[in-house]
């Protein structure tokens, strides 16, 4: 075999760019609203400062803690985990729930109690959600 050696074009990148498969994780689904029984004294803000308009179209959804990494609005001494797989803002793709299926938001968490969980932002008219008992799938976009 002829292999032959070729200079760089100066246009082109010369640095190996790693691609990493996207993460995906198994996760105990939930609803909640955005009430303050649910969440704080200020239910319409999430817990990276982002402002909710509409339960039913913002597709928010929060994770436990242990997915998440620490952000500006949290320490790690709160449950968040510098080796998780997720951190604020992040986009996710849900599988496994039916309706709930398609692209969400990570922009919210749960209390630290809950471990590998994923609760979906829904607007009060659904009252509770037939999830499948084994669980869904969480993937990294």
């Amino acid at each position: 075999m002829n292999l032959t050696h070729h200079e760089p074009l100066e246009d082109c990148a010369t640095e190996t760019i790693k691609l990493e498969s996207p993460v995906s994780v198994f996760v105990t689904p939930s609803i909640y609203h955005a009430v303050e029984s649910q969440c704080d004294s200020d239910p319409f803000v999430t817990a990276c400062n982002k402002r909710i308009t509409d339960p039913s179209t913002d597709r928010i959804v929060a994770l436990s803690r242990n997915l998440l990494k620490p952000s500006i609005w949290h320490s790690d001494s709160q449950g968040y985990n510098l080796d998780a797989p997720f951190a604020f803002g992040d986009s996710i793709y849900v599988q496994g729930t039916g309706e709930l299926d398609g692209i969400w938001y990570i922009y919210d968490s749960m209390n630290r109690r809950h471990t590998n969980r994923i609760d979906f932002l829904v607007n009060q008219t659904i009252r509770g959600y037939d999830f499948p008992l084994d669980g869904i799938i969480i993937t990294a976009l």
